[in-house]
């Protein structure tokens, strides 16, 4: 564009460019979201007549991420260039990170009553001190709807705690609960017995 030609006769640069055989693609926009060293990048193809669909492409990094398709939860491991496929139309979100999440851990009780609080400690592992993660947190009853319970916490320092209460007249039996880091896909699923 007349403008991108511009910022670089001025030394400006972006830090992310789409990219299909070493030449940008027009019709693209990308926006950077960033929370402490967690940074999540949204990248919007609007369509033209003249491009066929799907278009391979790479989003080019400005270095190396540990990189997560928050859509789909695939992880990339850590790279400087994501393998995208366009559609007219089409919007990805990922997060790039500096450090690797290796798993989630969860405590919890084996056994509860009927009437109790099911209480969780939720932590990340994590290669280095971790930004404010959001962890996603569903409760299936026995029958296996779900999710009967969901709940939205924030990390503080990787760590977070979660309490669902169990009514009295909850379905008593095995309860699953799955926790999920939604920046990087990471999951761990706990049983849970509720008794009467």
């Amino acid at each position: 564009s007349a403008f991108g030609k511009l910022f670089e006769l001025a030394g400006a640069k972006p830090r992310f460019q789409v990219t299909a055989d070493g030449k940008s693609i027009p019709g693209v926009e990308m926006a950077v979201f960033k929370r402490d060293a967690a940074e999540y990048l949204t990248v919007e193809k609007r369509s033209f007549e003249f491009e066929k669909y799907p278009l391979k492409a790479d989003i080019v990094l400005d270095g190396k991420y540990y990189v997560t398709d928050m859509r789909s939860g695939k992880s990339f491991g850590q790279i400087d260039r994501i393998p995208i496929q366009l559609e007219g139309l089409s919007c990805h979100v990922y997060s790039l990170l500096p450090y690797k999440v290796e798993g989630l851990e969860v405590s919890a009780p084996k056994n509860i009553k009927r009437g109790e609080d099911l209480k969780m400690e939720i932590a990340l592992k994590t290669s280095a001190s971790p930004a404010p993660h959001v962890i996603r947190v569903e409760a299936a009853a026995p029958d296996g709807s779900r999710p009967h319970e969901m709940r939205k916490l924030d990390t503080q320092n990787g760590k977070t705690t979660c309490i669902l209460p169990i009514a009295f007249n909850e379905q008593p039996g095995t309860w699953t609960v799955t926790a999920t880091d939604v920046s990087s896909g990471a999951s761990r699923t706990v049983k849970v017995e509720v008794g009467k």
